[in-house]
C-alpha cells in the first residue's frame, strides 16, 4: 500500500473508525488511541483487499478487538477515565440535551449490544454484514439487536 492509498482509507475511514472506537471505549483519549493502533495495523499489515468496503470491514473489526484488549488489560481495570474523575469531583450533572441523554443512555449498555447498535444504526450495516464485522451468526445479531433497543428503551424511560 502507497501513502497516497494510505491517505486515502485514512481520510475516507478516520470517522467511522473513530466512532466504533468511541461506542467501546466511552473516553476520547482511548478511542484517539484506538484509532492510531488501528491505522497502524493496516500500515503495517501488509495486506490486499478486493475493494475499500472489505477495507473499512477489516478496520471496523480492528478497531473491536483493539477496544477489547484494552479492557482485558489489568492496567484498564484499575484505572478511571479523567471525565468520570472530572464529573466526580465537582459533581456536575449531565446536559439536559437530547443527544446527550441518547449517548448516555448507549454508554450504560453492555459492549455487546453498543457494538450492534453502533453498526447496525450509525455505519448503516446490514445484519449479515455485522455477523462478519463481530464474527457471530446472524441469528446472534438480530438477537442483540433487540435486546439492545429494549433495554435503551427502558433505560430512556427511566432517566
Amino acid at each position: 500500500m502507497d501513502r497516497t492509498e494510505f491517505t486515502r482509507l485514512t481520510t475516507e475511514y478516520l470517522p467511522a473508525v473513530y466512532k466504533t472506537a468511541l461506542c467501546n471505549c466511552r473516553n476520547t483519549q482511548d478511542a484517539e488511541d484506538i484509532v492510531q493502533e488501528t491505522f497502524c495495523a493496516l500500515l503495517n499489515s501488509g495486506q490486499s483487499f478486493p475493494d475499500d468496503e472489505s477495507v473499512k470491514r477489516w478496520l471496523l473489526r480492528v478497531a473491536v478487538n483493539k477496544s477489547r484488549d484494552l479492557f482485558r488489560s489489568a492496567w484498564r481495570r484499575k484505572t478511571v477515565s479523567l471525565e468520570e474523575a472530572a464529573d466526580a469531583a465537582d459533581g456536575s450533572a449531565p446536559m439536559s440535551s437530547e443527544e446527550t441523554d441518547l449517548f448516555r443512555a448507549l454508554q450504560q449498555l453492555p459492549i455487546k449490544d453498543r457494538n450492534v447498535l453502533h453498526l447496525f444504526y450509525y455505519e448503516e450495516y446490514s445484519t449479515g454484514e455485522i455477523a462478519q464485522i463481530l464474527q457471530i451468526s446472524e441469528g446472534t445479531v438480530r438477537t442483540r439487536l433487540s435486546r439492545a433497543r429494549k433495554k435503551l428503551q427502558q433505560i430512556l424511560k427511566e432517566a
